[in-house]
């Protein structure tokens, strides 16, 4: 979402993200129809508590038990390889 120039002038775009995934452009206005535009998606993410449908809040990052894990198992291979 925001402010872009186009042809000199400055105009709102609210960016949505549609069911196949794709971003579209949606023009809400310049001058007083921009402002409230924006003034309504500032208010709607304050109250919402962030990005939304951001695909990278959904995704967690690895713990550090998950790598320890996998090295682990390498060494124990690695040993019994190793005595083999």
């Amino acid at each position: 979402m925001g402010w872009e120039t186009r042809n000199g002038k400055k105009v709102y775009y609210r960016k949505l993200r549609g069911a196949s995934g794709r971003v579209r452009s949606i023009y809400c206005g310049s001058g007083e129809r921009g402002e409230l535009a924006a003034r309504e998606d500032a208010e709607r993410r304050s109250t919402r508590g962030g990005v939304g449908n951001s695909p990278h809040k959904k995704r967690r990052a690895p713990t550090i038990s998950q790598p320890k894990m996998q090295h682990t198992a390498h060494q124990k291979t690695s040993s019994r390889l190793a005595r083999a």
